[in-house]
């Protein structure tokens, strides 16, 4: 799965709730091996808070997804955007 764009403010708002908990449910249904890509301005760091923890605290069905997602046969990719800052280097997922 493939998304881009999703400008997810450190305040959630109604419509941001929304997509993250579609995204939720959609990586809850994925079976078999599969790949989770954000490719770029996932976050919306350049008109709010330049800080990603902050803004996974305003969507944990979101994260708590995501975390379940990384298995072994599992992985996810976060590319940078111009609205995402820096987002710091983790490891591989």
């Amino acid at each position: 799965m493939v998304v881009s764009d999703l400008h997810l403010p450190a305040a959630a708002t109604p419509t941001s709730t929304a997509v993250a908990a579609d995204l939720a449910d959609l990586l809850g249904a994925i079976t078999g091996p599969a790949a989770f890509v954000v490719a770029g301005d996932g976050f919306e760091m350049l008109a709010g808070p330049a800080d990603v923890g902050q803004i996974l605290d305003a969507y944990p069905q979101l994260t708590q997804a995501v975390a379940r997602f990384a298995q072994p046969d599992h992985h996810v990719v976060v590319r940078s955007g111009n609205h995402d800052g820096q987002i710091p280097l983790i490891g591989p997922c």
